[in-house]
């Protein structure tokens, strides 16, 4: 049997952290576009989400790499399918959870951004996240320090995305309006495939231009 070909084999932890970082940026210039085509422009707020969506590849790529030994495309598909559908069941949580406080109206006439202070979702959020790094670590079988890798990954994700979302059972949404709610998770779904796509992308490019680390 060919033992090479089941050798397992990875770029060294600062260059999958910098091509995770990098498809983040990737991800949120197809984020910016689909807008810009379908909305109006958001361009103003690209550099805050650049650095933002580069922390959340990065800390994604980290995590993924304490959940997973044998990293394969199938894998880090459902890796991050698993993370872009945590948006879903938050939004599904908050509708449970939560009695509309405001009209769709009133928080889309708003020009100071959502107007539902983050106190009101908090201890939804804090729940969540805990929740989801449990149910991830028993996902993938890697006890605390599998919880500690989810948990941190989790709650960044949960701090520059999930804020929004997890205020969505606050907002009285009229039939219409379910138009919107749609297209933003659209939008999240198509942040969620442009990151896995073009790390994949940009992690391969890497990986045969500089020389292979033994994944411990």
């Amino acid at each position: 049997m060919n033992t090479r070909s089941h050798e397992v084999t990875q770029v060294g932890p600062a260059a999958g952290l910098g091509a995770g970082a990098a498809a983040g940026v990737v991800a949120t210039t197809v984020f910016t576009i689909a807008p810009h085509l379908f909305i109006s422009p958001i361009w103003w707020a690209f550099p805050f989400m650049a650095v933002a969506s580069a922390a959340c590849g990065a800390s994604l790529v980290w995590c993924y790499s304490r959940l997973v030994d044998s990293g394969t495309t199938f894998s880090w598909a459902i890796f991050v399918g698993l993370f872009t559908s945590m948006f879903g069941l938050l939004a599904l949580a908050s509708s449970i959870v939560y009695e509309p406080i405001i009209t769709m109206a009133e928080v889309v006439e708003s020009t100071g951004g959502n107007p539902i202070p983050i106190g009101e979702s908090m201890g939804l959020m804090v729940v969540f996240t805990l929740g989801w790094a449990g149910f991830l670590s028993v996902f993938y079988r890697r006890g605390w320090r599998g919880f500690a890798a989810a948990l941190v990954a989790t709650a960044i994700l949960m701090l520059i995305l999930g804020v929004n979302v997890s205020t969505m059972g606050l907002v009285e949404i009229p039939t219409t309006g379910w138009v919107l709610v749609l297209e933003f998770f659209g939008y999240l779904g198509a942040l969620g495939v442009s990151f896995g796509l073009s790390y994949r992308f940009i992690e391969r490019v890497w990986r045969r231009s500089r020389p292979l680390e033994p994944m411990s």
